[in-house]
């Protein structure tokens, strides 16, 4: 009995003084750990994340109030130099600071978003010299911008989204609720805040962009009220009523606005005549902003310091205290052992009897001697409940993540370096036209590709050697490498998708919806080739298309005519009747030629009452000539003026055959000319062929042979 009492008041000792030990070591672990964790919060939000922060900024002012969104909608309005080379900064300003926030190490999330902002800022910045001539000529503000090849409400919303993702990022404990309301009234005021909805509303004169408009400014008021109840100094009160009174000067603005459209006045001239100097609350915002952003460091610095004192003053004064503990569990160790020899070896004998005795014991140990697997078991089970712990982290991180990624302009998906769809956002089936269940199935890349092949969105073709062609040229991409191509779909939309092979060796596919832009450009190009009178293709066409058309008899080795159309009298017309009913003839005998021709051939206005035209598949040069007289004969049947008087005009065509007269398109449009003007010459004819052996033979089949 006195062993075993011994024996328990040992283990007591022993048992509260390695608790005190233990507790003591684990609170000073816990605290060095915490002190060098927020330590390095703060090294890290100096030294990188105070980085981010100002490139965002940067971004921020460089498009919002004051700068993009203020010079733009100013070049659209005035288009001077001035407006342009301001754009044009604010523009080159935001890209470098998007290149700075991407050096920071941004987030996949981040990448994307600053791959779309780029994109549109690019297009911005190549369409300047293109709107401020469109100024200069005269066209409305509204049309300008609608038509522009980028899209200022897009921009607007990946700033957004990219200025979310930043936020919540951030290191805990950073900032403060001053800097908070601070960033919430630079918003208001700038992209798609007031300042923005302000400028639409003095273009396109809705009234729901004043309402937008209003509304912020109130909004952006209350702000102003909160953040001179918590300013610190003279110099931010002085800042903010500064934004206060541009704020109420552009409430006056607006209804002054509204005043001269009801009189019926241009934008322009009401821009003209409503003028507000933005630069003292421009001022104002760059002395908030400043004056937060060094309260913040500072204020980061000083706590830095104060952690490291505090766990030196954990540290030193922890030691005498462990000292301490160690040296009265030494003393009354040593002490107890010498009472304890005796009691200890009875102990022992009891020990092994017990164990000689009981079965169960005894089976216990040497199961757990035979089978150390059971021992893992428990470790395994620890091991499954943390990693249980960290999933559902990730599943609460990844839930924001999607959130942000699903307000995303663009349709996103991607896939992994096997193939297999890693994740897309919900843009993607909307853009692409897709139903949703699609993407909710261990689907793969080359599957999707085959899909949009089979639909016939990479145009017509077999469907598979379609897929093919594009599976191979994605899985071809090395990492950091970009390929692009255009979806056309079967509701007429234009679709470009941008694929990238990533670090991580994720291929990510961003889809965006171009329909207007491309529809804008096939305009452009279509104008550009078309004779703006009649509708017919112009000179520029015909030496397109010519070409084309030679090398198309050639293969089928067939017969193909070039005839050269002169209007014969028409100057009289244009003198006696005016220049309408010039035009009136021209387009009437426009319309006369495109009756007559068949299909394949083609007509062309290459001047003022010149046309040219193609006949193709000829199974005899005779035809041509057939043709040619049914034409004129057609054209001199009398044209209405329209008010009673009826005219007849005649013409004189020279015709040129392929391979008779040429083998080249040159050669044949020259003897067509030549012929041409061989029948004004004729009394009673206006059709003529040129002769087998031209003068101009040698010299064109040289041309072939070059």
């Amino acid at each position: 009995m006195f062993g075993k009492s011994i024996k328990f008041l040992l283990l007591r000792h022993i048992g509260i003084m390695t608790t005190l030990a233990v507790s003591l070591t684990i609170i000073m672990s816990i605290a060095v750990s915490m002190s060098g964790g927020h330590r390095e919060t703060w090294q890290e939000y100096i030294a990188a994340r105070e980085g981010r922060h100002a490139s965002l900024n940067s971004v921020s002012r460089a498009l919002g109030y004051g700068g993009l969104v203020h010079n733009l909608y100013n070049l659209a309005l005035r288009g001077g130099e001035k407006y342009v080379l301001a754009t044009d900064r604010d523009i080159v300003a935001a890209l470098s600071s998007i290149d700075q926030y991407q050096a920071l190490h941004p987030s996949e999330l981040e990448r994307i978003t600053i791959t779309f902002l780029k994109d549109e800022l690019t297009r911005a910045r190549l369409s300047l010299r293109d709107l401020q001539a469109r100024v200069k000529a005269g066209d409305d503000a509204e049309e300008i911008l609608a038509n522009a090849p980028f899209d200022l409400e897009r921009i607007a919303r990946s700033l957004a989204s990219l200025e979310r993702s930043a936020t919540f990022e951030l290191p805990s404990g950073i900032g403060s609720a001053y800097w908070a309301q601070l960033r919430d009234l630079w918003r208001m005021v700038g992209m798609d805040g007031f300042i923005h909805h302000y400028k639409k509303f003095l273009v396109t004169g809705v009234a729901e962009e004043r309402e937008h408009a209003t509304e912020m400014v109130v909004r952006a008021k209350t702000l102003l009220a909160q953040l001179d109840t918590i300013s610190s100094g003279g110099a931010q009160k002085e800042a903010l009523t500064l934004i206060g009174l541009m704020l109420d000067e552009y409430l006056r603005a607006m209804d002054k606005i509204a005043e001269l459209q009801v009189e019926g006045l241009s934008v322009r001239e009401i821009d003209r005549r409503v003028t507000i100097d933005d630069r003292p609350a421009l001022g104002a915002f760059s002395t908030l902003i400043s004056s937060e952003l060094a309260r913040i460091e500072n204020q980061g610095k000083q706590n830095l310091v104060s952690m490291q004192e505090m766990e030196s003053i954990i540290i030193w004064g922890s030691v005498p205290l462990l000292a301490i503990f160690v040296f009265i569990f030494l003393s009354t160790s040593i002490f107890l052992r010498k009472m304890l020899k005796r009691s200890l070896e009875e102990v022992s004998q009891r020990r092994d009897a017990i164990l000689a005795d009981d079965d169960d014991i005894q089976h216990a140990v040497s199961l757990r001697k035979s089978h150390p697997l059971l021992d893992e078991f428990e470790t395994c089970a620890n091991y499954l409940e943390d990693v249980g712990n960290v999933l559902r982290e990730e599943r609460m991180m990844s839930a924001q993540q999607r959130r942000i990624l699903d307000r995303l302009p663009n349709g996103i998906i991607a896939f992994s370096a096997g193939g297999a769809m890693a994740f897309s956002n919900a843009r993607m089936p909307e853009i692409i036209d897709m139903p949703r269940s699609w993407f909710k199935g261990s689907k793969s890349k080359d599957e999707l590709l085959l899909y949009l092949a089979t639909r016939g969105d990479f145009g017509s073709g077999v469907p598979a050697d379609l897929a093919n062609f594009y599976i191979e040229m994605t899985d071809d991409l090395s990492v950091g490498e970009t390929t692009s191509f255009t979806l056309d779909t079967s509701d007429d939309r234009h679709i470009r998708v941008r694929v990238e092979r990533e670090v991580s060796n994720l291929i990510l596919l961003s889809a965006d919806d171009v329909t207007r832009e491309e529809k804008s450009s096939r305009a452009k190009e279509i104008e550009a080739r078309t004779d703006w009178l009649t509708g017919l293709p112009n000179r520029k066409a015909a030496e397109e298309a010519g070409p084309k058309m030679l090398s198309d008899a050639a293969e089928n080795r067939q017969a193909m005519a070039v005839l050269s159309m002169d209007m014969d009298g028409f100057k009289p017309i244009n003198d006696q009747y005016g220049h309408a009913a010039g035009d009136l003839v021209l387009r009437e005998t426009a319309k006369r030629i495109k009756a007559e021709l068949r299909e394949g051939d083609y007509a062309a206005r290459v001047g003022g009452d010149e046309f040219q035209l193609v006949l193709n598949r000829l199974d005899d040069v005779n035809d041509a000539e057939l043709f040619a007289r049914r034409l004129v004969r057609v054209l001199e049947d009398p044209i209405d003026l329209g008010d009673g008087t009826m005219i007849s005009v005649s013409a004189s065509i020279g015709i040129a055959c392929y391979p008779l007269h040429g083998k080249s398109l040159q050669g044949l449009v020259h003897r067509a000319d030549e012929a041409m003007y061989g029948a004004k010459a004729l009394v009673d004819d206006r059709v003529l062929t040129a002769s087998n052996r031209a003068p101009h033979a040698e010299a064109d089949e040289t041309a072939i042979a070059s």
